[in-house]
């Protein structure tokens, strides 16, 4: 161990970077060397909290900042470019998610980390929600028994911050992570509608079936046209039922046998504000 604070490079200040930011700059283990974004408003704010230097272009803060690590947090089309040059730094990295904006690109960063042997993590934040780690405690302690099938709702208007992707990048991969998880494994069959109603140029709608090799089925209800936001995750199994409201944070049981009475098993803080 070391009492000099980790240098970070952050790059991207939007919503999500943000939060990085704040979240960086209450650790004392931790300093904010440098911040990227093409915002200059935003530049100028995030240093004079910090005491970082600001650059435009996270490439130019790769190249010339003293860093010990990076966190991506940019739009997603500009991951791939930003993390092969971290990796070519070896500077280790976490990267928010979506890890790339396609299949092929997310391969080649990872197997560049790998060759690396950089140190790789995609933020996939809903793992680490205090009511997702309490359901998967007690799906853990067989309180379901089988699991029979899992339903992920998340859907809201559309979100200005978005640009580069549709509904299938920017929000199913939370869930489709979180069913995995709940599986213990990754599906073997995938089938998905997707449509684009009211967007110009990614889809904004998505239907997904998920089949898992243990027997596991997942549903997928994601879009950008609801007007009211909703985040849920329903979990069916052979002795009842969670229901998990990520907004509000409330996590309920409802016994097989016991259909009249959920039962409350927490509330929790939100994770994000």
């Amino acid at each position: 161990m070391t009492d000099t604070p980790l240098r970070v490079g952050l790059a991207g200040l939007g919503s999500m970077g943000r939060n990085h930011l704040r979240i960086l700059a209450g650790r004392p283990d931790v300093r904010i060397a440098a911040v990227a974004d093409p915002d200059g408003a935003a530049r100028e704010s995030a240093a004079s909290g910090t005491g970082a230097q600001g650059y435009a272009e996270p490439l130019t803060m790769l190249a010339e900042a003293e860093l010990d690590a990076v966190i991506v947090a940019a739009p997603t089309t500009a991951h791939r470019a930003i993390a092969l040059a971290a990796i070519e730094r070896r500077l280790p990295l976490l990267v928010e998610k979506p890890l790339a904006a396609s299949a092929a690109e997310a391969r080649e960063i990872a197997m560049a980390a790998g060759r690396g042997a950089v140190p790789l993590q995609v933020g996939h934040v809903e793992r680490f929600n205090p009511a997702v780690i309490e359901l998967g405690r007690l799906l853990e302690a067989g309180w379901l028994s089988a699991i029979y099938a899992v339903a992920a709702r998340r859907a809201g208007p559309f979100p200005a911050r978005i640009r580069d992707v549709g509904v299938s990048v920017d929000l199913a991969t939370h869930d489709a992570d979180i069913l995995s998880a709940i599986a213990g494994e990754r599906p073997e069959r995938v089938f998905a509608e997707t449509a684009r109603r009211i967007h110009a140029d990614h889809e904004d709608l998505l239907f997904g079936l998920l089949h898992f090799p243990g027997g596991m089925t997942g549903m997928l209800d994601v879009n950008w046209l609801t007007p009211a936001k909703r985040r849920q995750l329903v979990v069916l199994g052979e002795e009842g039922m969670f229901e998990l409201d990520y907004l509000t944070q409330r996590l309920t049981f409802t016994r097989a046998t016991d259909t009249t009475n959920p039962r409350l098993i927490r509330g929790y803080a939100p994770t994000f504000e």
